[in-house]
């Protein structure tokens, strides 16, 4: 009966801690995305002929 109540709590504990682990990892890679694409459309990109010899 303890081992069970101890391998459920650990079963339990790791759902939970996976589950944070995947929300944190899910916001960051949101964040890092959103900061690299709003760099590449706020780049200033002055192409002339000039620039292209």
């Amino acid at each position: 009966m303890l081992y069970g109540c101890l391998g459920i709590g650990q079963a339990i504990s790791i759902c939970l801690l996976d589950a944070g682990m995947d929300f944190i990892f899910y916001y960051a890679s949101q964040s890092l995305h959103h900061k690299s694409v709003r760099s590449v459309f706020h780049a200033s990109f002055d192409t002339t002929v000039s620039d292209c010899i």
